[in-house]
């Protein structure tokens, strides 16, 4: 019974010593945060890299007719 007791009352002081550690941390990154500033960066050419670049083609017929009722119509379709 001793034990229990021990054991609840190091429990105790455990939680008051992290509610306490909480309070601090949030303390510090709510200032963090209301400190906080927009800088606003213009990008320039010479900080842009480009390390690669693809081009993908895939040929299409664009094909054009008139239907049973004179109507034009286009449509595009894979050329393979």
């Amino acid at each position: 019974e001793e034990t229990i007791k021990s054991l609840k009352e190091e429990i105790e002081e455990i939680e008051n010593e992290l509610s306490k550690e909480v309070i601090k941390i949030t303390e510090k990154y709510d200032n963090t945060i209301r400190e906080l500033e927009e800088v606003i960066v213009k990008p320039r050419k010479g900080d842009i890299e480009v390390s690669s670049l693809s081009l993908a083609w895939m040929p299409h017929w664009q094909l054009t007719y008139k239907d049973r009722e004179s109507n034009i119509n286009t449509e595009i379709t894979i050329a393979y």
